[in-house]
């Protein structure tokens, strides 16, 4: 096997493992790596390179690479109170900061006594 089929190799089993990730950040770094892989190989395995391939490939590092950094910043920005955050932690961990913020955007914060009864069956 020559050196450079292990490029190709590489970037055809990073895109493959990325169809089995379920977080989305991790997704994106391994398809970006796999792409990175995928140009090099495609840019050396032939005597011109495959500029379609590249074209496509870049446009998906390209993507990714917006997506990634649109994620980054939008959780970053996140921003919690101490009780929100205790929330967060506790019960809305697989939630992104970003998306539990819209979360408690859609609803609104509420005492309640001891023993009362906040759910009412509307039957």
């Amino acid at each position: 096997m020559e050196i450079i089929s292990i490029f190709g190799n590489l970037s055809f089993a990073l895109s493959a493992l990325s169809f089995l990730m379920q977080d989305m950040s991790r997704l994106r770094l391994i398809a970006i790596m796999s792409a990175v892989l995928g140009i090099f190989y495609i840019y050396n395995v032939t005597e011109s390179p495959l500029w379609l391939v590249i074209f496509w490939l870049s446009s998906f590092l390209i993507i990714n690479l917006w997506m990634l950094a649109t994620e980054y910043i939008r959780n970053k920005s996140a921003t919690f109170n101490t009780d929100e955050q205790d929330l967060f932690e506790a019960l809305f961990p697989e939630l992104s900061a970003f998306e539990f913020l819209q979360l408690l955007n859609a609803g609104s914060w509420q005492s309640i006594y001891r023993r009362e009864r906040f759910i009412i069956d509307q039957k």
